[in-house]
């Protein structure tokens, strides 16, 4: 079975815990796009509608954290591999990006060594600086 086959199914089932996590971190981080008043605000009221309210995302951040770190580890060997950068990673790679907005969150070695990996070959920043 094809990497992108066998990481379809954690994709869809782990991308709303993500987006719960970097969402909110998202509407506050200090990204040129938002640097008006009313672009931050128009992003952050789209998110609203999306994902709910922003604040109770933010405090229930552990729940999502655990719930990830379990489920990363569904994922280790892939991660681990550091394989050519494929189509697979074209979908796998935003998902997980987007937990480096997430301030302290626990990467594992391999979930670090991929987004590096991923980050460096495609000269696609991490939210790292941006961390919240």
């Amino acid at each position: 079975m094809s990497a992108i086959r066998r990481l379809t199914p954690w994709c869809k089932e782990n991308t709303r815990a993500v987006f719960n996590l970097a969402i909110p971190r998202f509407t506050r981080a200090d990204f040129k796009e938002l640097s008006t008043p009313a672009a931050r605000d128009a992003y952050t009221q789209r998110e609203i509608n999306a994902f709910g309210d922003l604040d109770t995302l933010m405090s229930n951040s552990q729940t999502y954290i655990d719930t990830l770190s379990d489920a990363l580890g569904k994922i280790e060997t892939y991660l681990r591999a550091k394989n050519p950068v494929s189509i697979t990673d074209f979908y796998l790679f935003p998902i997980l990006n987007s937990l480096t907005i997430v301030k302290d969150f626990p990467y594992s070695p391999a979930l670090r060594g991929y987004l590096e990996h991923v980050s460096m070959s495609c000269d696609v920043p991490l939210f790292t600086d941006k961390a919240l």
